[in-house]
């Protein structure tokens, strides 16, 4: 477990292998793993070596998680269809619902035989990544600065080393990347980048139409990689001093070296110093910054024979001071001239370039940040959903949208998606933002499924004052908060049952219905509806409804039960004023059974009644 990050630091997570052969995901205590403390979060099998734990999220599923930073996932998937590439996709913040951020992302082959992502999240600037993708037979470099939601290519320099101009015009020809991470910790790899230096990259990559690992040479951007300069015609190992306000740059380490260059104005100018007498091959080297010494340790060979050798560098003295407030310069993020980045237009220093100064240990970046009016490019395609040709997001071929409130419970909400979702920790406000936020509703009204009615002898017909008992069965039950307010009626005129009157959304706690008072008084005066009610305690009451003209048919009356708790219902309508309600040539009964069962029931008719049972 990790201090501060594991919310339960002492729960352990097992793939745990079964007499039959098969896999189980378990958890228990570490203090206490025995059988009969074993927790099986998953019922059914998994398959072999796919449990991931990362973070506060846990896979059950063969996924290859890239990252779980900033509050989401990003897992890449391969298809049946592919061989050397991924599609990537990126969860909501809980890491359940996934969409697709970019098919085809292609993978390296590490020298451990293990595959790499070309996916690198570029530290310092929220949001972005950089991506290789292999698109009609060719790898192409891709760079985004909302999490995937747009991806562009990147531009490639301007002129070479010489100042020549370099005729590159996009999108046929652009600056491609090798983005892969260094297996040597101690090396830098092909791209770095730094939190503390936020919008310098450096990176191997070569001019043209697709990714070549041939005439590569080393690049570096500034200004988050909307510009690109070329800094060496051969690869080198790149590390930042300073807090990213030096940069030193060391040879491959295939080649022997005994010269190292620093530049302190972000890859513009490289000034060259000697570390050794002696071509060194260098396997590594260790950066340690701390408040008073600034010391770089180079560790390596003379040749393939030798003993290792250590060189300890203390770059402090090619400072001549620390930096003023004089030696700075403001930095305004944008992508391509666009100052709203994730939402919000950011603000950083940067020390003037060529001022031989040290940043020191209180050095900040971020001067300021403010929000920006929500716009479109804020939001992506939601669960779902899929970006058309003419960027509006539409439902997928394969999404049922009635799923994503199938859990909700009646009388609670859910959030309905417009078929967008604002990018994960994107800090725009106001603007289109209500446009494209999900809407809040309530749950809907859905009958449960396979409900069926019969009774227990299996018969369709019954005489007038005999006991029926009915059977409910039911498929799929609904939640058990939303079947306390489902009632069913059926309604029965003589000895023939019709059909069923409806099924009842209760929203309140009263029993609420209409009596349908549709049969012709032959005489005035009052038409009484009885009502008998089951529970731990059966109660009967009578309501009145008085007729006051003669051959006339009655609409419907509601009537309210106020209740607690109940079982089940039944009442009788009689058009005929009776004392008992019975000898009567025409009843109408209303039965009503709830599919969750409450005991303790109790009842309270409204209206006038009396007491005669």
């Amino acid at each position: 477990s990790v201090l501060g990050l594991d919310k339960e630091p002492d729960l352990v997570h097992l793939e745990a292998h079964t007499p039959d052969g098969n896999v189980q995901y378990v958890t228990c205590r570490a203090q206490m793993c025995t059988e009969a403390n074993r927790n099986y979060p998953f019922p059914e099998y998994i398959e072999i070596s796919s449990l991931v734990v990362q973070d506060d999220y846990i896979f059950i599923q063969d996924l290859h998680i890239v990252s779980t930073n900033e509050k989401q996932v990003f897992a890449a998937v391969q298809e049946w269809n592919q061989n050397d590439t991924y599609n990537l996709y990126l969860s909501d913040t809980r890491g359940v619902y996934f969409t697709l951020a970019m098919e085809n992302v292609k993978t390296t082959r590490g020298i451990g035989g293990n595959q790499m992502l070309d996916l690198y999240e570029v530290t310092g600037i929220q949001g972005m990544l950089i991506a290789n993708k292999r698109q009609d037979n060719q790898v192409k470099t891709y760079i985004t600065y909302n999490k995937g939601r747009d991806w562009r290519l990147l531009q490639a320099p301007a002129s070479d080393l010489e100042g020549n101009d370099i005729h590159c015009m996009l999108p046929f020809c652009s600056l491609h990347l090798q983005l892969q991470m260094s297996e040597n910790p101690y090396l830098s790899g092909t791209i770095s980048t730094k939190s503390s230096a936020p919008g310098i990259i450096v990176a191997t990559g070569n001019i043209g139409a697709e990714l070549s690992y041939n005439n590569v040479g080393m690049f570096v951007s500034s200004d988050a990689g909307n510009s690109w300069r070329k800094i060496f015609e051969e690869e080198h190992n790149v590390w930042f001093l300073d807090k990213g306000g030096a940069l030193v740059a060391v040879k491959q380490p295939s080649v022997p070296t005994r010269h190292l260059w620093i530049s302190f104005d972000e890859g513009r100018e490289w000034t060259q110093y000697s570390f050794s007498p002696v071509p060194l091959f260098v396997d590594g080297v260790l950066v340690e910054a701390g408040t008073e010494n600034q010391i770089m340790t180079f560790f390596g060979h003379f040749s393939h024979r030798s003993e290792w050798q250590l060189i300890k560098i203390d770059y402090k003295s090619i400072y001549s001071r620390k930096c003023t407030e004089e030696d700075y310069q403001t930095w305004h993020l944008h992508n391509q001239g666009e100052p709203c980045v994730m939402g919000q237009k950011q603000i950083f220093m940067k020390r003037r370039p060529g001022n031989f100064c040290m940043l020191g240990r209180d050095y900040s970046r971020i001067l300021s940040a403010e929000p920006c009016i929500c716009r479109a490019h804020d939001f992506e395609c939601d669960y779902g959903y899929e970006r058309s040709v003419d960027g509006n997001c539409r439902p997928a071929f394969w999404f049922n949208h009635s799923m994503v409130s199938r859990g909700c419970s009646l009388g609670q909400n859910y959030f309905n998606s417009t078929g967008y979702r604002k990018v994960v920790l994107n800090n725009c406000t106001k603007g289109v933002k209500e446009m494209y936020t999900a809407i809040k509703e309530q749950c809907p009204i859905r009958p449960p499924k396979g409900l069926l009615l019969t009774t227990k002898d299996g018969k369709l017909t019954a005489n007038l004052g005999s006991n029926v008992t009915f059977l409910v069965h039911l498929d799929e039950r609904l939640p058990a908060d939303y079947q306390e307010r489902v009632a069913i009626f059926r309604t029965y005129c003589r000895d023939k049952i019709t059909v069923p009157s409806h099924i009842t959304n209760m929203d309140e706690i009263p029993l609420t219905f209409d009596i349908p008072l549709t049969h012709t008084v032959e005489k005035k005066g009052p038409a009484r509806w009885r009502y008998a009610q089951w529970g731990t305690r059966s109660r009967r009451s009578p309501w009145f409804s008085a007729a006051t003209e003669t051959d006339r048919a009655l609409g419907d009356e509601r009537r309210t039960l106020l209740h607690k708790d109940y079982e089940a219902a039944a009442g009788k309508l009689c058009h005929h004023m009776r004392v008992d309600c019975r000898h009567m040539g025409y009843d109408t009964v209303f039965m009503y059974w709830k599919s969750f069962h409450k005991i303790n029931a109790e009842a309270e008719p409204v209206g006038e009644s009396d007491s005669d049972d």
